[in-house]
């Protein structure tokens, strides 16, 4: 079943804050996002002492007496003040579930691994202790002061030392597996990306280690200590050093590719955006953007006078040292003034800013589209949106291969949100009455959820069972909507693309006509909506609706296109995949699978995993397009795989879920339905 990127309410997900005197930390799991947040203070409390951790959120799955398969998820908040003291903000209930002090000021904040929390102290000690019961579950000593956070993956714990010493620990015990040397300080967090360890040394090297060992695997020499964590995406290293200099590395070898020199040091860890191809850098009072492929700075043209480039930035009111983050198409900020900001990736400005009282601020956490974080006056704020539903229920947004590598990437079927609380909620919130039948999956924007019903296309509230607007469309609407910046895009059967304001049906902002029928849903990515047509072509429009270029395939095009790192990825129903520029629309590369395509493809790891309608599901490498492998199911494949834990998951017209291994295409489970399958399958935690 096509699906729109936008019918699942999309997120990027980024795991970095921090301690409001240091410039890094590897945020614990993963964070949750939301619809986008505004300025309006949801709450806020205050404690004892600076908050020197940012405010990190423990979701635990606990069933419900009396029931058999009832789940509810309890959320608890954790952070840090400067008397040494970690808090558990009990979230839902808006109190303290408990408060443990300790003999040494607590250096790190938490990182979560499901039910339990791992931090270090100022004495040298790490410790484990479980979220609910605050109760010590164990505590080691290392070799010298820890300064950066530590990062756990599914097995076990890694962190350095001033000594220059990382340790790769058992999350469970504690013990030690292996420790590597290196020369001088470790005092920012580590990344893990594609089975290595990045971290980087004030005697100015960012080393690459091997995760099972702890072997250096390369290093590679800059002029200034590296005080910010190594962020990754398209398989390399980015890492900022005291030297004024931003730095891309291959990830696997070390080379070097570009670099670019920044106005002054910064002490804040950079975001990336791989789809959009941008590098977020806050350096001082400025956020300067820069391409990721090039290292150079993304212009925003040339002074009529002078004839110079114009460097794209946006001004920031006060200094930011803090790590930053991008997510849901905005950057979120915190000064050293007690700000929170969110700017806009679309438009470079500011949005909103809230004006929280201190100074020094942690870094922001994202969580079902409100903003924490704390400040030096020992205050805890929330910053959002207040919906009518729960706001407390999580967005459940995560995939194995996000969370471990960073990529970045944007695709169908990755992300997924399940309002939870309660699986299943059992509850009817409401019905709307749209007397037609639906014809194509929701989308999401605010408080606004947005359908089409056969030719008519719908504005829902999501506060009330009210119909905010309808528009009359010149035909059936067959393909799911987008919604970005204000602004929707669908199109109707007989061959019309619109673009029509979010807020207004009557701001139709413009129509483009084909002499065809449209199945395929729209694709939003860089300013530009992209879609396949029964005309045998693959379109690109301007957000204004002028057309920059089509691609003649051999047959119709009924999947919607996917964009990532600005290549786009279309099957057609000539059973060809097509790789094309997504700026200029020429041919890449082009894979025959042998039948028609009538999904979207899924990205991840240097791949694209798609099916075809005689049941194939290929494995193709992404800048070459040539097989890797391929597995036959019994019927038609029209569902957009999901990728988790090593897994390519699809369903086929066969009646079968098949979980392959990605790397091998072979199978490692099938479960046989009633009846055919064609929509596609969601990953939540560990259950399809």
């Amino acid at each position: 079943m096509r699906k729109s990127l936008n019918s699942i309410l999309l997120t990027s997900l980024f795991l970095f804050a921090c301690q409001p005197e240091r410039a890094n930390q590897y945020m614990a799991k993963y964070q949750f996002s939301g619809q986008t947040p505004d300025n309006k203070l949801m709450w806020n409390q205050i404690v004892d002492g600076k908050i020197t951790t940012t405010p990190i959120m423990a979701e635990i799955w606990n069933q419900i007496p009396n029931t058999n398969n009832l789940k509810q998820n309890d959320l608890y908040m954790l952070f840090a003040t400067s008397q040494g003291k970690l808090y558990n903000f009990e979230y839902r209930k808006a109190n303290f579930k408990w408060t443990n002090s300790y003999e040494s000021p607590i250096a790190s904040s938490p990182a979560i691994y499901k039910d339990k929390a791992y931090f270090a102290l100022k004495n040298n000690f790490i410790l484990s202790i479980d979220v609910v019961s605050g109760k010590q579950l164990w505590k080691s000593k290392l070799d010298g002061e820890i300064s950066g956070d530590p990062i756990v993956d599914d097995k076990n714990l890694y962190i350095g030392t001033k000594k220059g010493t990382f340790y790769s620990l058992d999350r469970e015990s504690g013990k030690t597996n292996w420790h590597s040397s290196i020369n001088g300080e470790i005092n920012s967090t580590a990344l893990i990306y594609r089975k290595m360890i990045y971290v980087g040394s004030s005697d100015g090297n960012l080393y690459a280690l091997d995760i099972s060992s702890g072997a250096i695997k390369w290093n590679f020499k800059t002029k200034g200590k590296i005080q910010t964590m190594p962020i990754a995406g398209n398989d390399n290293i980015y890492v900022i050093s005291d030297d004024k200099t931003l730095s891309s590395l291959n990830a696997e070898t070390g080379n070097f590719t570009w670099s670019y020199s920044l106005p002054k040091t910064t002490k804040s860890t950079p975001t990336l955006n791989v789809n959009r191809g941008v590098i977020y850098v806050a350096v001082d009072k400025d956020l300067l953007y820069i391409d990721l492929n090039s290292g150079k700075n993304i212009m925003n043209g040339k002074d009529p006078k002078s004839g110079k480039d114009i460097i794209k930035h946006t001004p920031l009111p006060t200094e930011v040292e803090t790590p930053i983050l991008n997510m849901d198409g905005f950057i979120f900020i915190t000064d050293t003034m007690g700000k929170a900001y969110a700017i806009d990736e679309t438009n470079q400005q500011i949005k909103w800013q809230y004006e929280g009282t201190g100074h020094k601020t942690t870094a922001p956490f994202l969580f079902n589209g409100i903003v924490h974080y704390g400040t030096d006056e020992g205050v805890v704020y929330a910053v959002g949106r207040n919906e009518d539903v729960n706001i407390y229920a999580s967005l459940m947004t995560k995939t194995d291969e996000i969370i471990r590598n960073r990529t970045g990437f944007t695709q169908a079927r990755m992300l997924y949100n399940v309002p939870s609380g309660i699986i299943p909620n059992g509850t009817l919130r409401r019905v709307y009455n749209l007397n037609d039948p639906v014809t194509s999956s929701p989308s999401f924007e605010n408080d606004f959820l947005y359908i089409g019903a056969s030719n008519k296309f719908y504005s829902l509230r999501t506060d009330s069972d009210q119909i905010r607007w309808t528009y009359e469309a010149p035909g059936n609407i067959t393909t799911d909507p987008f919604v970005v910046n204000r602004q929707v895009f669908f199109a109707s059967e007989n061959g019309t693309m619109l673009s029509v304001n979010a807020d207004n049906k009557d701001n139709v902002l413009w129509r483009y006509p084909l002499n065809t029928n449209l199945h395929s849903s729209p694709y939003f990515s860089e300013e530009s909506i992209y879609f396949g047509a029964d005309d045998k072509n693959i379109y690109s429009l301007s957000n204004q609706g002028n057309i920059r270029w089509k691609f003649a395939t051999g047959n119709k095009v009924t999947a919607m296109p996917v964009v990532y790192n600005k290549i786009l990825y279309c099957g057609s129903n000539d059973g060809y995949v097509y790789a094309l520029s997504a700026i200029s629309g020429d041919l890449i590369w082009k894979t025959k699978l042998g039948s028609a395509i009538l999904s979207s493809p899924a990205i991840a790891g240097g791949h694209i995993y798609i099916g075809d309608s005689n049941g194939k599901m290929s494995c193709l490498d992404l800048d070459k397009g040539t097989k890797i492998w391929e597995f036959m199911s019994g019927s038609s494949i029209e569902s957009i795989p999901a990728l988790s834990d090593n897994k390519v998951v699809f369903t086929s017209k066969d009646k079968n879920i098949y979980a392959l291994d990605n790397k091998t295409g072979k199978k490692v489970w099938s479960f046989s339905s009633q009846k055919e399958i064609v929509s596609s399958p969601a990953i939540v935690d560990d259950y399809v």
